[in-house]
């Protein structure tokens, strides 16, 4: 955008790069800013050219960047208002977190003449909004209680901000803003999530602060949510991650309780576990880390130079009764064979190659690991410790320290994995394998179970990992979509996920159904991306059996760094819990099988499945997903097809709201779940066509499951 000293519409030709002129017209800010367009769309379009402005300290850029920023607070503190009345919670946040941000950005051009009364104002008609959907329940009101609880949370964020701006307050803020942290607390304390109640303690302790006595119920109520989540802590698959944030929502308990000798001995209680978080945070971490807070693998060492290692260990530590527990870590820096007391670890990052290796490397390491081990006499007890969770034990830290593994790192994990279980189980060392200790999922109002497909994970793989290779590859499919024995071809090399882009889209458009629009299919496969993300991030992640694949680490490196931490990583719940949460409830279903499942259903099949599990009605209704397996394009893009079908479950909900949603829509899975949890505040399971199972549907997936307690005669076998 340029700046030009005009106050009306001018015709103009532009001179281009190369020489062309082009035909244009100069709007004056004032013409700009009167366009009549859509809320969104003004914010949109000022957004974009406030980007487009040249930086540089010229009188007429700063003036033009200062009428952009105005007019941008100013319009995303009214559309948060907006949002928030018809329960676009998210969207509202984001809204006025960005007002925030360019009013303090307008702050930094026009100091004088931007005062902070416009935006107080602004945020207490956005906080009014929340407090009537909440206190009141007008406008649309949260639909269930996880929802209600994170709306709380967000009300919560909002009356910091508006702490924070340091202004007088109305008379009647006080009185809101107990109810809000009181309720928003309590609520958050109610819901499975430790994180929900991690922060419902925060709110609780803030409501404490302004409180000018401590009501007799909210000791008791928080040493009970304090200890339930000490007690998660074992079954956590991060726990010293959960045990910091719990200190974190403590940070206020030492001065809400009462006398001073008792709040310097909580204040010393805490300070004594955050100092042994940080010690053990230090033991495991590289000697870069522990000294400087550098994240360097350093030189690796030969296999010949592992195996003379773990002879030296074998020496130092002849046969005990006791059981030594073999670990694989990830922790650069670190000696090649980290020990203790009955404990033996190979560290990865100290014996595989950062450049791409070959996979014959990867075996190597692990003969010379594993070959003295089998050459001492028998009677030596052994531990093989499940590689996912000592992997991710010592991961989450490197991560937490701004550590990042490449793509080749990654898929030389997986290796590493399949190879650790090949050299150490049946066959070969014998070891007792000690499975990893995922909790089982809890399923329940406002939970969200995902599992997605090995081909969905390489996708997200793409779009964390190699970006820049995305836009090509979508285009080059474009290019080929009338040849489909090019895609066939380059679909069947993405088994494994080897790390090629155009290989992966090309099985992801054949196989899930994701396609990308023919102006911009980048943007499409960002929508899928970001929302798939969005999802993951807050959702339990069911864990399987499968062969390990290097993508699943580059998508929870990407979660941990970027998009709010780790995801609970939970195990297959007990069969009972899936029908429990379908009990006396209105299910929707979306997949393919979708007639097939209404007819298990409507005739009663699908509640006599079993000889030893009894099933409780509940309400189905089903829609059959848009069907974009290559080579249909029912709609411009991705999106859009996204758009229809979500456009199809709103007019299901304005007929009967449906409280669960089972989804095996491909590539639609994590969307689709994504946009039921924030418009309707649905429980969400997304476990592929397994979820066909479940209502009497048997396909090769599922074809052993439970197979030995079914009534043959109510289930239909399908392909």
């Amino acid at each position: 955008m340029q700046e030009r000293a005009m106050k009306g519409v001018e015709p103009v030709r532009h001179q281009c790069a190369d020489g062309t002129a082009r035909a244009g017209v100069w709007l004056s800010l004032e013409a700009l800013l009167a366009l009549p367009l859509l809320p969104a769309a003004q914010l949109e379009l000022l957004a974009a050219l406030l980007e487009l402005l040249p930086s540089g300290a010229r009188a007429e850029s700063e003036s033009c960047r200062a009428a952009l920023l105005a007019a941008l607070w100013e319009g995303e503190l009214r559309q948060a208002c907006g949002s928030f009345e018809t329960g676009a919670w998210q969207q509202g946040r984001a809204q006025w977190q960005a007002a925030v941000a360019h009013h303090h950005e307008l702050q930094g051009l026009r100091p004088a003449s931007t005062g902070l009364d416009g935006l107080l104002d602004g945020l207490i008609q956005v906080l009014a909004r929340l407090d009537q959907a909440l206190t009141h329940r007008q406008w649309r009101p949260p639909a269930s209680p996880l929802d209600n609880a994170q709306v709380h949370g967000i009300a919560a964020e909002l009356l910091q901000q508006i702490r924070d701006l340091d202004r007088p307050l109305p008379s009647w803020y006080e009185v809101v803003e107990e109810g809000l942290l009181r309720r928003g607390g309590l609520a958050l304390l109610q819901q499975a999530s430790a994180a929900c109640r991690r922060d419902g303690l925060a709110l609780l302790l803030r409501w404490r602060q302004r409180q000018p006595t401590q009501p007799d119920w909210l000791a008791v109520c928080l040493e009970q949510s304090v200890i339930s989540l000490l007690a998660d802590l074992p079954q956590s698959s991060h726990p010293r991650a959960d045990l910091q944030a719990l200190l974190e929502s403590l940070t206020l308990l030492p001065a809400v309780v009462n006398g001073s000798e008792r709040q310097a001995a909580v204040r010393e209680s805490l300070a004594v576990v955050r100092g042994c978080l940080t010690l053990a945070a230090a033991a495991r971490q590289p000697l870069a880390v522990r000294e400087s807070l550098g994240l360097e693998r350093g030189a690796v060492i030969a296999p010949p130079e592992i195996r003379v290692l773990v002879r030296e260990w074998l020496e130092d530590h002849p046969a005990q009764r006791s059981p030594v527990a073999l670990e694989l870590v990830w922790i650069p820096g670190a000696r090649p064979l980290p020990h203790g007391h009955g404990q033996l670890a190979l560290n990865l990052a100290a014996v595989l190659p950062p450049s791409p290796g070959h996979p014959a490397l990867v075996e190597q390491v692990m003969a010379s690991f594993f070959e003295p081990l089998l050459q001492i006499p028998s009677g030596r007890l052994w531990q093989q410790r499940h590689s996912i969770a000592t992997l991710l034990s010592s991961l989450s830290h490197f991560w937490a320290a701004g550590g990042a593994l490449s793509a080749s790192e990654c898929r030389q994990l997986a290796l590493a994995q399949e190879q650790w279980q090949h050299w150490g189980g049946p066959g070969r060392l014998d070891a007792q394998q000690h499975p990893a200790q995922w909790p089982p999922a809890r399923l329940g109002a406002g939970c969200c179970l995902v599992q997605p497909s090995a081909l969905q994970l390489a996708g997200l793989r793409c779009w964390l990992q190699a970006r820049p290779e995305v836009g090509p590859a979508l285009a080059e499919i474009r290019r080929r979509h009338h040849d489909p024995v090019f895609l066939q071809q380059r679909a069947a090399c993405a088994a494994g996920d080897r790390g090629d882009a155009l290989e992966t889209l090309c099985a992801l458009q054949l196989e899930e159904g994701f396609y990308g629009s023919n102006t911009a299919p980048d943007s499409s496969f960002q929508a899928w991306a970001h929302s798939s993300l969005t999802l993951l991030s807050d959702s339990e992640l069911l864990l399987d059996s499968q062969p390990p694949i290097g993508s699943w680490w580059a998508v929870l490196q990407g979660l941990a760094q970027g998009w709010g931490g780790l995801p609970d990583l939970v195990a297959w719940p007990e069969d009972q819990a899936v029908y429990d949460l379908l009990a006396g409830q209105e299910v929707l279903l979306i997949s393919p099988l979708a007639a097939l499942a209404e007819e298990q259903h409507r005739s009663g099949r699908a509640f006599q499945l079993f000889l030893d599990l009894p099933i409780a009605p509940y309400g189905l209704r089903t829609l059959v997903p848009p069907d974009s397996l290559y080579p249909r394009r029912p709609h411009q893009g991705f999106e859009a097809s996204l758009e229809a079908c979500l456009e199809s479950v709103g007019a299901m909900v304005r007929e009967r709201p449906f409280t669960v949603l089972l989804t095996a829509a491909g590539v639609y899975d994590l969307p689709l779940c994504h946009a039921a949890r924030e418009r309707y505040g649905a429980a969400c399971v997304a476990i592929g066509p397994a979820i066909h199972a479940r209502l009497g549907i048997d396909q090769a997936c599922s074809r052993h499951w439970r197979s030995g307690q079914r009534r043959a005669d109510r289930w239909r076998r399908i392909c």
